[in-house]
């Protein structure tokens, strides 16, 4: 039997949309899943969440430069629509929000974080490994944060993740030194610092870095604008 094509363009859309479906109820699991989130009944949470998206979009927007209409126009939304919205006057369908949220480039996870800041407790951390020997990663941003990456980067003595230089995509990273010594190499030059020191440079330079010392552990903090991993 020959499906016609509009049959096929129904059966991609709802393919789809099951999949944005499934990553927007994980979105709000983890927000209500928040520690510290206050419980509340099931009506009256999905009254709260749905209130909240209307101005974290309105900030989203002006933190952009961006009027209703330009987003609106990018979305396939009226004006009128997205103002109600933002106003927490209506709520918006799940491919309104997708649509909505790459319009302002971000996922839309965003719209479920917790209010007043996402919190990362030190005894919460898991370690984290991208490669090398005795180098331990810990994530200290949340793993929805894309603008900017801040690990703690513990390093055994002698400790390197690459003996060859290397580089990755970003604008800048900054290593700053909490205890210990790191030793920073590029092409041409290599930086040792100490506690307390600091340097700042383009992740787009081929680099290495390692623990010089023979005994002593190095705890660096790293932050990388945007998030590399």
């Amino acid at each position: 039997m020959v499906i016609p094509q509009s049959s096929h363009m129904q059966l991609r859309i709802s393919r789809i949309d099951s999949v944005k479906s499934a990553t927007y109820r994980r979105a709000m699991a983890i927000r209500d899943q928040t520690p510290g989130t206050r419980k509340c009944s099931a009506p009256q949470a999905k009254r709260q969440r749905e209130a909240a998206i209307g101005p974290r979009l309105r900030a989203l927007r002006k933190q952009r430069g961006m009027t209703l209409e330009q987003v609106a126009s990018v979305a396939g939304l009226t004006r009128g629509f997205l103002s109600h919205l933002e106003r927490g006057g209506t709520s918006a369908s799940i491919g309104s929000l997708y649509r909505l949220c790459d319009a302002l480039g971000v996922g839309v996870a965003v719209l479920f974080e917790a209010t007043g800041g996402t919190l990362t407790r030190q005894k919460s951390r898991q370690p984290a490994y991208f490669g090398g020997e005795g180098v331990t990663d810990y994530v200290v941003t949340p793993p929805t944060e894309r603008r900017v990456q801040v690990l703690e980067t513990h390093v055994a003595p002698q400790g390197t993740p690459d003996c060859n230089l290397w580089a990755h995509r970003g604008d800048v990273s900054i290593a700053y030194v909490l205890s210990g010594e790191l030793e920073i190499r590029f092409a041409d030059n290599t930086v040792t610092l100490g506690a307390g020191d600091a340097l700042t440079f383009s992740p787009a330079e081929p680099h290495s870095w390692r623990n010089p010392s023979q005994s002593g552990d190095t705890i660096v903090m790293w932050v990388m604008l945007p998030a590399a991993f």
